[in-house]
């Protein structure tokens, strides 16, 4: 279903040549596939899964499909990003489980800044700026978050501190700012 010669060429030239995590190598590998012509019918899907040599044989690590698109490479690339962000506050949520909170708090800001669009992280990285002393950037990080999502005051209201060691304190600084 290729377009033309060269394009398994192609896909094999980028990925070996690409950097970053195996994601990041078969998005390349993509990219130049359709570049070097890709599919005589066109652009519609993409999809990527990943199983790890060390995981369960038939666990997934990485299993996305966009299956209706007039660009699917953007938007599987999107969500690549966006699952490699969930990831990082995955690892985040375990690290505060464990006590790490100003480790757990560094992956949170690491992962808003990989998915800024996406309100959820940025919530929880305007929690973890205000516990590193970013009280004001965590501050509207979390104003933000809740504006586009009221579910988040009320999660916030439900935070306790070993959850969200500066949950208390962004509550009681967003109470004073309702009561203006």
């Amino acid at each position: 279903m290729m377009r033309g010669e060269g394009v398994p060429e192609a896909m094999a030239h980028a990925y070996t040549t690409a950097i970053g995590d195996l994601s990041d190598r078969l998005l390349a590998a993509l990219d130049a596939a359709e570049a070097a012509g890709g599919d005589v019918r066109g652009r519609q899907s993409a999809a990527m899964i990943v199983v790890r040599s060390r995981d369960e044989q038939w666990y997934r690590s990485l299993d996305l499909r966009v299956e209706d698109s007039a660009f699917p490479l953007v938007e599987l690339r999107r969500l690549v990003r966006l699952r490699q962000a969930y990831d990082l506050g995955e690892r985040a949520d375990e690290l505060t489980g464990d006590g790490r909170t100003q480790e757990a708090a560094l992956l949170y800001r690491r992962a808003s800044e990989m998915a800024p669009e996406n309100h959820e992280l940025r919530f929880w990285a305007g929690l973890a700026l205000v516990q590193l002393g970013e009280r004001e950037a965590g501050l509207d990080h979390v104003r933000s978050a809740i504006s586009e999502n009221a579910g988040l005051g009320e999660l916030l209201s439900r935070l306790s501190p070993e959850i969200a060691p500066s949950a208390p304190a962004v509550r009681e600084v967003l109470g004073r700012d309702d009561g203006r």
